[in-house]
């Protein structure tokens, strides 16, 4: 199973960015190139996969729905992306896209830009009704102004002018720049402030241990006990952070986890439901409904067409 915290090579000083260019064909299956700056060169990666775990991050990220539509959960909130909505991630928020769909992500690593790793986190608003633009809503003149420069750093990295790294670079201060403006005469600018570093690492080792363990009998004494709180106290800081309770996380945690085996082996729902830690057939159907609308054996017929 994918590690649920990614933390891969995103750039350099040079070009701090990675770019993908995703497609997810109506079985699941996913197909990704992916571009990066090191150095002078453009490293060109192109894998296929049919793994869509839920994930954090610390690097920003910018998805753009090129076609098609998607199912997108962002923290405890799940949602549809149509043709070309944007949705605005920010450092360790998780998130997961699936759908039969293209989109393009673009990652920015803010540890390699001076003049924002510090504040990294407050670029991005937080609510999840600012930090999706949608086609047919957008908000000012932001979306299409994100719509445009995401078009030229891609197309920069395609042609190559001379000095095409400096004008990216320019492209990501320009985008950068906008979000942030956008995110901070949002009203709830100052109710979503960032998570302070002592609860972001605790959350961290929470989550953590969560994807290592979610396939056995958890109880709020053993999650507490992880980063030393106690029952009470653990239940109000994980509901402050995460905006649910932990029992419905780890519910939704669990069900994304079957999903990906309902789509992607042959084993039954009985032998699914245990393997991601539901000790009831019937109550694993149930919490599988509420959380993806439809009922597990809906997916297992899907992987069999």
């Amino acid at each position: 199973m994918k590690v649920y915290r990614e933390n891969k090579n995103i750039g350099n000083e040079f070009m701090p960015l990675r770019v993908y260019d995703i497609s997810i064909d109506k079985y699941q299956v996913t197909d990704v190139k992916s571009i990066s700056g090191f150095g002078k060169e453009v490293e060109i990666e192109i894998c296929r996969t049919s793994n869509f775990t839920p994930h954090y991050h610390p690097y920003l990220e910018i998805i753009e729905i090129k076609n098609g539509t998607a199912k997108m959960q962002i923290n405890s909130e799940q949602l549809t992306l149509s043709e070309g909505d944007i949705a605005l991630i920010g450092s360790n928020e998780i998130h997961s896209l699936i759908g039969y769909c293209r989109h393009i992500v673009i990652n920015i690593d803010p540890v390699f830009i001076y003049q924002i790793k510090d504040f990294s986190e407050e670029i991005f608003p937080r609510s999840i009704s600012s930090k999706i633009l949608k086609k047919d809503q957008s908000k000012g003149i932001l979306y299409s102004f994100l719509c445009k420069c995401i078009d030229r750093i891609l197309s920069l990295y395609t042609e190559k002018p001379k000095g095409y790294h400096l004008l990216i670079m320019s492209s990501i201060y320009e985008l950068l720049g906008n979000i942030y403006n956008y995110t901070y005469t949002l009203d709830d600018y100052s109710i979503n402030s960032p998570l302070k570093k002592e609860d972001l690492k605790r959350l961290n080792k929470v989550l953590d241990y969560i994807n290592e363990n979610y396939t056995r009998e958890l109880s709020i004494e053993d999650i507490s006990s992880v980063i030393n709180l106690t029952p009470s106290y653990f239940c109000r800081f994980f509901k402050r952070n995460m905006g649910s309770t932990f029992f419905e996380y780890l519910n939704q945690y669990r069900c994304s986890q079957a999903e990906i085996l309902l789509h992607t082996t042959g084993k039954s729902i009985t032998e699914i439901s245990n393997a991601v830690g539901f000790s009831s057939i019937s109550y694993f159907n149930k919490v599988y409904k509420r959380y993806k609308g439809h009922t597990p054996s809906l997916d297992k017929k899907k992987n069999l067409v």
